[in-house]
């Protein structure tokens, strides 16, 4: 019986492994925000919100909303993910959200077993966004949660200044 529970959970592992590594190629054609931008897929464009992440706010209809840590979050995203750049788009157990905005995990290169290659996590890392759990998108949870620690502990990027580091520490 044992011997059975095993092999289950070892398939179930394995078809999640799978699924994870099955690379989408897109092209950035522009950033929306820190964590919004649109791709080609197919000569198709499609917005994409990054799963695991959330960038101070830049482009809300709510002027209210909008911040300089967004502003700088944008910028950060638009020198990394430039026009015409070629990467690689994962998901998780959601496709889209209720914006109809494509929900994935970006990858730089073609190896998501690299998790150098997660945008995600480089942006967290560099303190441009924070980790944020959106259930049930949590392949990538932990990994992002301790790179924002990382980020907070080193005063990375936005966690830098106080008012930034004193919003958004309870987080940590």
């Amino acid at each position: 019986m044992m011997i059975v529970i095993l092999l289950s959970l070892r398939s179930i592992y394995s078809q999640k492994d799978q699924e994870k590594d099955v690379l989408q190629t897109a092209e950035v054609v522009r950033v929306i925000d820190g964590d919004t931008i649109v791709v080609k897929i197919n000569e198709k464009e499609e917005r994409i919100r990054m799963i695991g992440v959330d960038a101070p706010e830049s482009v809300s209809f709510d002027e209210t909303e909008n911040s300089v840590y967004g502003k700088l979050a944008a910028e950060y995203t638009k020198e990394h993910l430039e026009e015409g750049t070629i990467i690689y788009l994962t998901f998780d157990q959601e496709r889209t959200d209720q914006y109809d905005r494509m929900l994935a995990y970006i990858w730089t290169a073609d190896d998501s077993n690299d998790l150098n290659n997660l945008y995600q996590r480089q942006m967290v890392q560099d303190g441009y966004a924070l980790a944020m759990k959106y259930e049930p998108n949590t392949l990538y949870w932990q990994i992002l949660f301790s790179a924002m620690q990382e980020a907070a502990a080193n005063r990375s990027g936005l966690w830098e200044t106080e008012i930034f580091y004193n919003e958004n520490k309870e987080q940590l």
